[in-house]
C-alpha cells in the first residue's frame, strides 16, 4: 500500500536526516528525484510514468485516500 510504502521512507528519511519528513514529503521527493532523471535523460518515458505515478500517490496521502 503507498501509505505503507511512502510512511516507511518518510520514517526512515526522518532518522537520516534528523528533521520531521512526511509520507507526502517523500511522495515529492521520489517526484523530484524523477524530474532530475527526465531532465538527464528526457528520452526515457518511464521516468515521465513515474512521476506521474508519484504524484498521485502523494495526492492520495495528502487527501489522507491512501
Amino acid at each position: 500500500k503507498p501509505e505503507d510504502t511512502f510512511g516507511l521512507l518518510a520514517r526512515l528519511w526522518s532518522a537520516y536526516l534528523g528533521v520531521p519528513v512526511t509520507a507526502v514529503d517523500a511522495a515529492l521527493m521520489l517526484g523530484l528525484l524523477k524530474v532530475a532523471r527526465a531532465k538527464g535523460n528526457p528520452g526515457h518515458e518511464d521516468n515521465f510514468i513515474d512521476l506521474a505515478g508519484y504524484a498521485a500517490c502523494g495526492g492520495e496521502l495528502a487527501k489522507g485516500g491512501a
